[in-house]
């Protein structure tokens, strides 16, 4: 027996070792799998999954009609001259169906002669189609080296080109070239998350169907995403129906990477609006924006925005570009337009226009800054050659020039921003216990409230109640989330538009816990009778909608110096406003107010303990009372009922 197990032991190592390996071919045409002229999807992946080192995809007189395709590491996909590629109708339901995707792929070259790829935008936009933003031409989520080129991307129902992250990775060493993108549902181009990115000789035009419908979009979802080195040259953004080229920053933050983007040489023609740079104010991502030689023209709607960019945040510069034609249908407005939100509470500034030229039909300063509750305009330098027909001036951006323009920017009165972030709160009455009063007025958008839970254990009951605004098409349940002490965040049941909604939450630690609310444009306003709450502010204001009563500030011990801003969001919606100390007695009281608004500059008679005031907002005299900005300087950013439900930080 023990022989014969030997012996069939060695036969089988001996027809193991007769097996060759199968080593996958240099090179292999897509069509020898099987091309079906109805569905050549098989045909196309079967070579793709083949591990050939190239792919080509040939001229068959007849498109390749495909379902998604996915790509994978070290390959080269030729398509010869001719060749096209179609999305099979009636497929790609779902969301994030792509026409070609690659996730964490590797060593990939796309190379064409003008190849179009193409799918069909208007089928998507309807049923039985659900709606989405992803059903993309190109998708690369975590690659690296990769090489695009010669292609033609059309009517995807997304974007022309996503690059994105996986696994908490961006895309890396990625160049794009010789592209064209044209007529998409949501981007000619979305970099999401991208590291030493090139795109040079494109073009990215007519974008319509979905916001943000840019050209090209830089937009990180996370503060960890990053825009490292990212240059685009040689390319033309036009026709695209919002703006040409956006910048939204939000997400990212003062903790993520320094973001470096470069656009130079390129033309930026007859989009909604030529180009608009919206980071985070206060805490926006660090770094530099440029643009070099380039030229942005004919956007009658509008056309160079700069909004909500703290001094802090990414620096802005121009060097030797031609801004011709813009914001032409906005007689009151201007070609160059920065645009702060008083919300959000640090100075805004950070802009260079070196050696520029201007090109306007219209009479009228070149630069607009408007800030709803007012902030200075700092730190705008350079020199622009303003031509009007046959005659130019030359302006230099000086301070003294931008307080000219700008006088009740430069009147403003400057306090320290006080943040709340991982700051304790408590009742300012001790041992303050139930019952405690509803907050006077709404909040409108993202709302943050806070409570404070003597011990781990508690039961927090609250109620969100929420008022449409506007005749939206859609109206989304609102997103809740409670955040522990610790930071840890848990999702609640949403809340639905117009309905009271209920909420009991146990507590598993003691201290302050904030309540999310994401009421997207419409008001909400959030109440406890078990629990104090406070409105608060991560920046240093607030914006409310149709609020009237009497709001409790608090003023912490030894502060002797603050203010108090109020806005209206001007032209008819107004707001009176009265502040008083804690005394009772009327300290400041000014009706109609508008934009950019009212400075109560105030002192504190006792600096010993932490006192409440109160600010009473009301129906103006003239006008309606509406959208209202309320911003504390030299305060901790919160608001509250009254004093017994008042809220201060613990140190």
């Amino acid at each position: 027996m023990r022989v014969f197990l030997i012996a069939l032991f060695v036969g089988a190592s001996c027809f193991a070792a007769d097996v060759p390996s199968v080593t996958p071919p240099d090179e292999v045409r897509a069509d020898t799998f099987g091309f079906d002229d109805q569905d050549a999807t098989q045909a196309l992946q079967a070579a793709i999954n083949s591990g050939a080192k190239r792919v080509i995809v040939g001229d068959l007189g007849k498109p390749w009609i495909v379902r998604p395709i996915k790509l994978r590491s070290d390959l080269e996909l030729v398509f010869e001259k001719g060749a096209v590629v179609q999305a099979k109708r009636g497929e790609f339901h779902r969301a994030g169906d792509s026409l070609f995707s690659a996730l964490g792929a590797k060593n990939i070259v796309i190379r064409g002669e003008g190849n179009v790829l193409r799918m069909w935008k208007s089928d998507y936009q309807n049923p039985p189609y659900t709606k989405s933003e992803w059903r993309n031409s190109l998708t690369f989520r975590g690659c690296s080296d990769v090489e695009i080129s010669g292609l033609r991307l059309e009517e995807s129902g997304g974007d022309g080109i996503y690059v994105g992250s996986y696994n908490e990775k961006g895309c890396e060493r990625m160049t794009i070239r010789n592209l064209q993108s044209l007529r998409h549902h949501r981007q000619g181009i979305s970099v999401i998350s991208a590291k030493d990115l090139l795109i040079e000789h494109c073009i990215f035009n007519d974008t319509d169907g979905t916001a943000p419908m840019a050209g090209i979009d830089f937009e990180p979802n996370d503060p960890t995403e990053q825009l490292v080195n990212c240059v685009v040259r040689h390319c033309v953004f036009e026709k695209n129906f919002h703006a040409g080229v956006l910048f939204a920053l939000g997400r990212l933050d003062a903790t993520s990477e320094p973001m470096s983007v470069t656009l130079e040489d390129c033309v930026i023609r007859g989009n909604g609006a030529a180009m608009r740079v919206v980071p985070r104010n206060p805490n926006g991502v660090r770094g530099i924006i440029e643009f070099r030689r380039c030229v942005f023209a004919d956007s009658p709607k509008a056309g160079i925005t700069i909004e909500r960019k703290s001094l802090a945040a990414a620096r802005v510069i121009f060097d030797d570009c031609r801004f011709s034609n813009l914001a032409t249908d906005q007689k009151d407005d201007a070609p160059l337009g920065i645009l702060g939100r008083s919300v959000q509470g640090d100075p805004v500034g950070g802009v260079d226009f070196h050696n520029c030229t201007i090109e306007d039909p219209l009479k009228r300063r070149p630069l607009s800054y408007d800030d709803l509750n007012g902030m200075r305009l700092t730190d705008v330098t350079g020199t622009l050659h303003v031509k009007h027909g046959e005659t130019t001036e030359t302006l230099h951006l000086t301070q003294e020039l931008l307080d000219q323009w700008f006088p009740w920017s430069a009147d403003l009165r400057d306090y320290p921003r006080i943040s709340l972030e991982g700051v304790s709160l408590v009742t300012m009455e001790k041992n303050a216990s139930p019952p405690f009063a509803a907050f006077p007025g709404w909040l409108r958008g993202h709302s943050v409230f806070a409570t404070s839970v003597a011990t781990a254990g508690d039961t927090i009951q609250f109620q969100i109640t929420s008022r449409l605004i506007g005749k939206p098409t859609e109206i989304p349940p609102i997103v809740v989330e409670i955040v522990s002490p610790s930071g840890k965040s848990e999702t609640l049941d949403p809340a639905i538009v117009g309905k009271p909604a209920d909420y009991r939450y146990t507590s598993t630690e003691s201290g302050t816990h904030h309540i999310r609310i994401n009421g997207g444009s419409h008001a909400i306003a959030c109440s406890s009778g078990t629990n104090p709450v406070n409105a608060i502010s991560l920046t240093r204001g607030f914006h409310l909608i149709g609020a009237s009563g009497a709001i409790t500030i608090p003023v912490p011990a030894g502060t002797k110096a603050f203010s108090i801003r109020v806005s209206g969001a001007g032209g008819s919606e107004r707001v009176h406003a009265i502040v008083r100390d804690p005394n009772g007695r009327i300290v400041g009281d000014v009706d109609n107010i508008e934009t950019p608004g009212h400075q109560f500059l105030l002192k504190n008679d006792d600096v010993s303990k932490a006192v409440a005031w109160t600010i009473e907002l009301a129906r103006p005299s003239e006008g309606v009372i509406e959208d209202i900005y309320l911003m504390l300087d030299g305060l901790p950013p919160i608001l509250a009922p009254d004093a017994h439900s008042l809220l201060l930080p613990e140190k």
